[in-house]
């Protein structure tokens, strides 16, 4: 299995376990809530959902790849591409996403390696991960938005 593929996969697999400890729990309660649905959307048919919080920028020249959302939790994750180097795109979705009034919650440098760059915002009782990986042809982006 090729590394951009394991990436994705680590990405997507903490953004799903996350999510897990969003909502409501039921304790055995046979009339209690309905088990969230999550709904996945990958390759060509893969699109910024419509209910994606506006607040939350994306970068220029983005390729959907991945799309896992939970709606009605307000629960989202989005992964892409952007063919700009991983410095430049961190540099710029730290600005836009400050400009936006996300807070970041961890100094940059804590979670930084050669390949990975990790920054999180909370904003309003959201939080918002961002999560970039060095690739060949560019930058992979990982956006995970949940309630905070």
């Amino acid at each position: 299995m090729e590394t951009r593929n394991v990436r994705w996969m680590f990405a997507l697999v903490m953004a799903l376990v996350s999510m897990a400890g969003c909502g409501s729990s039921n304790s055995g309660d046979s009339a209690g809530p309905a088990e969230p649905v999550v709904e996945v959307t990958t390759g060509d048919e893969a699109r910024v959902p419509d209910q994606f919080p506006s607040d939350i920028p994306l970068p220029g020249g983005l390729t959907v790849i991945n799309v896992s959302a939970l709606p009605d939790q307000g629960t989202y994750v989005l992964q892409g591409q952007v063919p700009e180097a991983l410095e430049s795109v961190s540099d710029a979705m730290k600005v836009a996403i400050e400009e936006q009034g996300w807070k970041e919650e961890t100094p940059a440098q804590a979670q930084e390696l050669p390949d990975m760059k990790m920054m999180n915002f909370k904003k309003d009782g959201k939080m918002l991960n961002v999560t970039l990986f060095r690739e060949d042809a560019g930058t992979s982006v990982n956006l995970t938005t949940s309630p905070g």
